[in-house]
């Protein structure tokens, strides 16, 4: 019997950086389209679809973990990415956990931070 899919729909009213652990370990940038902030009457969100594998984590975070002065916030999301991959396969706390730790030994930031993670089964 195959796995149940499990889907994902994400839209972004702020921080736009979210990554993907895949089960063999790839892990990838998840791109959001950039809306409006909440309580604009008219506006429309766009919204972006993910398949999860069993085994996957998703990663999102807020702007304080990617974004510092100084530093270009692409490179900074592609880190955050590769991060991932070379953290070996842990649950969502633990990856969670080192994407923070890396933020604390930072002396370029100062924002808040928090990394709501989660792993498929």
């Amino acid at each position: 019997m195959a796995a149940p899919r499990i889907r994902t729909t994400r839209t972004s009213t702020g921080s736009r950086a979210a990554g993907l652990r895949r089960p063999d370990g790839r892990a990838e940038v998840l791109r959001v389209p950039p809306n409006l902030p909440l309580g604009i009457d008219a506006a429309d969100y766009t919204c972006t679809h993910v398949d999860l594998p069993p085994g996957s984590v998703l990663v999102l975070c807020t702007d304080g973990l990617v974004e510092a002065p100084g530093v270009d916030l692409l490179d900074s999301v592609r880190a955050m990415a590769a991060r991932l991959e070379d953290a070996g396969d842990l649950d969502a706390e633990g990856l969670a956990d080192v994407l923070v730790d890396d933020v604390r030994r930072s002396t370029h930031r100062g924002d808040d931070v928090a990394v709501p993670a989660l792993r498929t089964r």
